[in-house]
């Protein structure tokens, strides 16, 4: 995941959550991994460089490119109103998922009195 993406960081919280059931994951495993999630992705950028013939940079870190946005069309500023307003309607959202969550957990703790 974290070649594909170009993002060590993406890549060893993705591996976290896959071994989250094992009881054997330390803090120190999580260093490793994404020292080697890092390394590989740095490795990947600098052949994919070397491949095409051009300088060695981090641009070609990732496998996936979703498209290139072209510097000539500046992003308008409506898009990145539309980006805040869709940020905060999700961030409200959640945060009421959460309060009745608690609420439901809360109601669950007083009806439920079997130890099943």
């Amino acid at each position: 995941m974290a070649v594909a993406f170009g993002a060590p960081i993406g890549g060893a919280l993705f591996a976290y959550e896959v071994s989250t059931p094992n009881t054997f994951w330390t803090f120190n495993l999580l260093w490793r991994n994404f020292f080697c999630s890092a390394v590989s992705t740095f490795s990947l950028g600098i052949l994919t460089s070397l491949w095409h013939g051009n300088p060695v940079t981090l641009a070609d870190a990732a496998i996936l490119k979703f498209g290139l946005m072209p510097e000539e069309h500046p992003i308008p500023i409506y898009e990145l109103s539309g980006a805040v307003i869709i940020g905060i309607v999700c961030g409200v959202m959640g945060a009421v998922l959460i309060r009745v969550q608690i609420w439901l957990l809360k109601l669950r703790k007083l009806t439920i009195k079997r130890n099943w």
